[in-house]
């Protein structure tokens, strides 16, 4: 176990606008307000489709999983998304998703935001803590095999 204990400091609200992209506004929001260790607390809206991932057993893969990419290409409703702000060792800023969307039939999908490319359809409001006494960064695992998230105390 990784553990580090911190408190929020700060609270980000954004609303995020037609077309904008969900995981490129909230790194450029993060950016403009010097923010590399935060926990997405809460996400809501609509979006213009979705790619996403989800897991299977891989046993081939050293983790024995591995993720296969989903792409919802018709417009869904946001019904919660949560996740962390952290940053890689060159400060670049790492913003780790997941979601839980409906399409228009009412069917249910989630799983792990593929990066950019997500975009929002009317708005997208999201909340954001900013901690403090907590460096959010990578670490590489060697039973895993690639870099993981491993928060440490500041």
């Amino acid at each position: 176990m990784k553990l580090a204990k911190g408190k929020i400091n700060d609270i980000l609200v954004i609303r995020l606008q037609r077309g904008d992209d969900m995981v490129g506004g909230i790194k450029k929001a993060c950016e403009e307000n010097g923010v590399k260790n935060a926990v997405v607390i809460s996400m809501v809206g609509s979006i213009n489709g979705a790619q996403f991932s989800c897991p299977h057993v891989d046993s081939a893969d050293k983790s024995g999983i591995s993720q296969s990419t989903i792409t919802l290409e018709s417009p869904a409703q946001l019904l919660t998304a949560q996740g962390e702000i952290c940053h890689h060792e060159n400060g670049e800023l790492s913003v780790h998703l997941h979601a839980t969307f409906v399409d228009s039939k009412g069917n249910a999908h989630g799983g792990h935001i593929k990066g950019e490319g997500n975009k929002v359809l009317n708005t997208v409001n999201v909340f954001i803590g900013v901690l403090d006494g907590v460096d959010m960064g990578f670490e590489w695992d060697d039973e895993l095999g690639e870099m993981q998230f491993c928060p440490k105390k500041i």
